[in-house]
């Protein structure tokens, strides 16, 4: 049954949609105008590029979205939920194009991460606990690999520029979280992944306090040596992101050393969480090639920021479009689905 107002709001959500895109083309513009030189020049230095730097960038690419899938796969395994290989490092390619192709994707990577994780047997609260877990590891990683390569002073500088971003998706999880319980989704074994229930039973405040207790629960089911393991995989998710930038740069003959590189990339990573673009697109290629031009001439810098870019976004979009509609055809856990409604007898009637 429609409702008279939802063709209107549907109207409404693609206009939305299509006017995001030019906002955020011509916001990219405006920031990049200015910065990069002449396209020619660039596209020699592409041309003449060294396929084994290339090659470097491509694979540390591959290991990046590798380790953060591994890095979901263990704390879902610790919460007693067994996730595939496979079907972990497809989530990740669809969550990575979600948090690309959207502004403030983020959050709605997060959301997705939820519904994907309850589709493999995880209850609703597990699948936002294993989410939020998740993306307290990935700080965790990168501030590591921080401290490791700049020392604890640099730790300190990127933390003051980037906690308020990650506290406020850690927000954007609980308030979903909180969403969730009061349009009455069922988190138990029979819960409908489709379609929400209205809500019956105990309070909203009745509500919360247990699935706080269930988070609390879910929580302490992931041991010390599970986020141990959970912080290396983010870091290695990291540091090989970072060694993407460094190899293209090497790729481009671009003059500058590592140190000067992973700075730059730290800038962007917090240039990245501005929610005008999508994916930071515009922004952080601004900002890497005004930090990379410093001490090189900004064709290589901008150079080596175009095939980074190349490589770390614009080749994950296609592939995570194909793991998403391929995850869209997998089937659910069938524990998980709604159980079926039995048929009422037929009462026969008798005519005399």
């Amino acid at each position: 049954m429609s409702v008279a107002g939802e063709p209107v709001d549907r109207r409404r959500r693609w206009l939305f949609r299509f006017a995001v895109l030019p906002a955020a083309g011509a916001a990219a513009w405006l920031t990049v105008r200015g910065h990069l030189p002449d396209p020619a020049t660039i596209w020699d230095i592409l041309r003449t590029a060294d396929w084994r730097w290339a090659t470097a960038a491509l694979a540390a690419q591959l290991i990046s979205q590798a380790a953060f899938a591994m890095q979901q796969r263990h704390l879902l395994r610790a919460a007693g939920v067994d996730v595939s290989r496979r079907a972990a490092v497809a989530i990740t390619y669809s969550r990575s194009a979600i948090s690309l192709a959207l502004p403030a994707g983020s959050a709605v990577s997060a959301a997705y991460a939820v519904q994907q994780y309850r589709r493999r047997g995880a209850t609703g609260t597990t699948a936002a606990t294993v989410t939020v877990l998740s993306l307290l590891a990935s700080m965790a990683g990168l501030l590591a690999v921080c401290a490791l390569a700049f020392g604890p002073a640099a730790v300190v500088s990127w933390w003051h520029s980037a906690s308020y971003e990650a506290l406020a998706a850690a927000a954007v999880l609980v308030s979903a979280l909180v969403t969730a319980v009061r349009a009455g989704v069922r988190t138990g074994p029979s819960a409908n992944l489709d379609r929400p229930r209205p809500v019956t039973g105990p309070p909203l405040v009745a509500r919360l306090r247990r699935e706080w207790a269930s988070a609390v629960v879910a929580a302490r089911s992931i041991g010390p040596g599970d986020g141990l393991a959970a912080l290396l995989w983010s870091a290695l998710n990291w540091a090989a992101d970072a060694c993407c930038l460094i190899a293209a740069a090497q790729a481009c003959g671009l003059p500058a050393g590592w140190r000067a590189i992973g700075a730059a990339y730290l800038v962007a990573q917090v240039v990245r969480q501005i929610p005008l673009s999508p994916g930071g697109l515009g922004f952080v290629e601004a900002s890497l090639v005004t930090a990379l031009s410093l001490g090189a001439t900004p064709a290589a810098a901008a150079a080596a920021v175009l095939a980074y870019r190349l490589v770390s976004f614009w080749l994950i979009l296609p592939i995570g479009l194909l793991t998403y509609l391929g995850l869209r055809r997998a089937p659910a856990d069938p524990r998980y689905l709604p159980a079926p409604v039995p048929a009422r007898p037929r009462q026969l009637t008798v005519v005399r």
